[in-house]
């Protein structure tokens, strides 16, 4: 999830839609593109403070600080600018969405929802901010909703393997194995090179005693991820099922450090 973020990062550093085109005296857009084109985020933050303080107005420049701030772990200065951001431009729907991410992390999940769903509303094809409020309402364990923003982000952007998995992790959870394994195959789909799709998926097959579909999962989980601890334990569960040899997968999960099934069966 932490890749998509930085991914939309990167971003809405150059989407200034929505904040307005107000005019910077020339010193002052120095202090911005200089800022704007630094890869450094305390010079970042130093030069937008200039140009703040010549136009302390600057929309722009609040926000693009507050995401300074955010990639620096300062997430109380982070909402600061946002918010500075949102009250010279209330309807910058990025400005709501990396407030929420900044919310969220700090574990204030009421005003991050509050913020996503503005979000939307100005925005109302926002797809990430319907991922990342359905992240919020799994966290609370409010599943349905949790469901409903998975699902209205996927109608959105069906490229959202994350969406697809999340979805059908909740589906996992609440024993909706059909819907569960369907979400983790489009996650699949799109993206191949994941391991733990394959183990989700793996687990999922495992539970419903389809245990051959869960060993080719695991399988593909570990030539992918030749350390997945868990996908050989997995396996190996799967084949100790199917009476087939095992100890070889538990002793390679002992040896990357999970050894409860090594020592149980296989000394």
């Amino acid at each position: 999830m932490r890749k998509l973020v930085l991914l939309f990062y990167l971003f809405v550093l150059s989407n200034f839609e929505g904040l307005g085109q107000d005019t910077l005296s020339v010193v002052a857009k120095k202090h911005f593109y200089k800022a704007f084109h630094s890869s450094n985020y305390e010079t970042q933050i130093e030069d937008y403070t200039k140009c703040l303080e010549l136009s302390p107005k600057h929309a722009k420049s609040h926000y693009n600080r507050g995401i300074a701030h955010y990639n620096l772990g300062n997430k109380k200065s982070a909402i600061d600018d946002y918010t500075k951001a949102i009250e010279i431009n209330p309807q910058h729907a990025n400005s709501f969405y990396s407030r929420g991410l900044a919310h969220g992390d700090l574990g204030d999940l009421i005003q991050s929802i509050d913020d996503y769903t503005n979000a939307i509303k100005i925005n109302p094809e926002y797809a990430l901010a319907y991922f990342q409020k359905g992240n919020i309402y799994r966290d609370l364990g409010k599943y349905k909703l949790a469901i409903d923003n998975y699902s209205n982000s996927i109608a959105i952007d069906k490229s959202n393997s994350s969406a697809y998995n999340n979805r059908g992790n909740i589906y996992k959870r609440l024993r909706k194995y059909k819907l569960a394994i369907d979400d983790f195959s489009k996650s699949i789909l799109i993206n191949p090179d994941e391991a733990y799709l394959y183990n989700s998926r793996g687990n999922t097959y495992y539970i419903l005693g389809k245990y051959k579909l869960a060993i080719k999962d695991y399988s593909s989980a570990v030539k992918i991820n030749p350390k997945y601890a868990s996908a050989y334990y997995n396996r190996g569960s799967a084949k100790w099922l199917l009476d087939l040899e095992h100890c070889s997968d538990f002793k390679i999960a002992c040896n990357l450090g999970e050894c409860k099934r090594y020592y149980t069966f296989c000394k």
